[in-house]
């Protein structure tokens, strides 16, 4: 509704029943005046007709409205509806693609399967192919196994009965040489006995001691006696020791004993610093030097016993091991690292070093003695 008021100016204003009761301000000279209450407002024929004619409007545009709004909601449900089926195509779309993937996927599944099991069996009939082959190789090489075991066997049937003849050959020329010894009227044990004698007196004459003497290692070896007799069978190339060689051998025993014990002498120094000799606890080293100690003095009085120039010569190889032995020792102690030291010597490396070295020197000297007196002994006496 449109009230019709004139400012104090005199200009017409059209103002909106809202307005009314209120203050407001002309718009064409800003002189602001009071708008009456509806109830104040005289109303003519014409401003009833302009209400109910705005009245219509008002009808007639809320009508419009509503049409219009429901053409909205209907463009709105029709649109809606539209997204509703495109959502409902699209999703039946995805759903058929996935049915296709999954179904694309199931059948690359299955012939990887197919491929493997493919594969599976080219990989059975490979092995099985190889365990036939590897069976006929296994049965051939038992076959040529069989046969080499077959050929062996009879070429020793073949030499047992070669040796059989040469046997039964020998026994045969024994049972001649026999019978023709009994026909000259000489037993077997007299031929033995004259032919000890024999070989006796061609090779070595007799000795000027009381007690025959002869090498250790040429009784050891080759020392044989007569069935029959008493008299010692010297061998071929047998030679008895001499007074010199005794004598030599004596002065060797008491130089080679002295330079053992000298060799003992770090674990006598051991024993007089630590004082633990009697409580279990020796080193190894200590073990060493005296297993080789004890070598070196069964070694020199076997010497002693028996003096020739192999126990000599097996004397300096004893004294030449003895001799490595220190150097190693030696060496370890002057160039490897403390934990890496054996024979417990890394508890005294500083001693060790000068005791291997002392050792190593007596050694030498009784290794060149020892070779030297048996290259001596070796030319004098062969």
């Amino acid at each position: 509704m449109i009230i019709r008021a004139k400012c104090p100016n005199g200009h017409q204003l059209r103002i909106d029943k809202k307005c009314a009761g209120h203050m407001v301000a002309c718009p064409a000279c800003g002189v602001k005046l009071r708008i009456p209450t509806l109830e104040k407002l005289p109303r003519s024929p014409q401003e009833v007709d302009e209400d109910l004619h705005a009245i219509a409007e008002e009808i007639d545009r809320q009508a419009l409205q509503q049409k219009k709004a429901q053409l909205e909601a209907e463009q709105r449900e029709k649109a809606r509806r539209q997204a509703e089926q495109r959502e409902k195509a699209r999703l039946e779309a995805e759903r058929q693609e996935k049915r296709r993937r999954e179904k694309a996927k199931q059948e690359a599944e299955r012939q990887e399967k197919a491929r493997l099991e493919a594969e599976r069996q080219e990989r059975r009939r490979r092995e099985k192919a190889k365990q036939e082959a590897e069976r006929q190789e296994k049965a051939r090489l038992e076959a040529e196994r069989q046969e080499k075991a077959r050929q062996e066997a009879l070429r020793l049937e073949r030499e047992r009965r070669k040796r059989a003849r040469i046997a039964a050959a020998k026994r045969e020329k024994a049972r001649q040489e026999k019978e023709r010894l009994a026909r000259e009227g000489l037993s077997q044990a007299v031929a033995k006995k004259r032919t000890a004698i024999e070989v006796q007196s061609t090779v070595a004459p007799p000795p000027t001691r009381a007690k025959y003497k002869t090498s250790f290692f040429s009784r050891l070896l080759s020392a044989k006696v007569s069935l029959s007799s008493d008299i010692p069978v010297v061998p071929p190339g047998t030679a008895m020791p001499s007074r010199a060689m005794y004598r030599m051998s004596n002065l060797l025993t008491i130089v080679f004993l002295v330079l053992i014990l000298a060799s003992l002498a770090p674990l006598a120094v051991w024993i007089a610093k630590y004082d633990n000799i009697y409580d279990g606890i020796a080193p190894q080293w200590a073990r060493i030097l005296l297993v080789l100690a004890g070598i070196q003095v069964y070694a020199t009085l076997s010497m002693r016993v028996s003096p020739d120039w192999m126990s000599l010569w097996l004397l300096f190889l004893i004294f030449t091991g003895s001799a490595m032995f220190y150097a190693v020792c030696g060496t370890m102690t002057l160039f490897a690292p403390l934990e890496k030291i054996p024979f417990g010597l890394a508890a005294l490396v500083s001693e060790a070093r000068g005791w291997c070295a002392a050792l190593l020197l007596l050694m030498l000297c009784a290794t060149y003695l020892a070779g030297w007196v048996a290259t001596s002994w070796k030319k004098s006496h062969p």
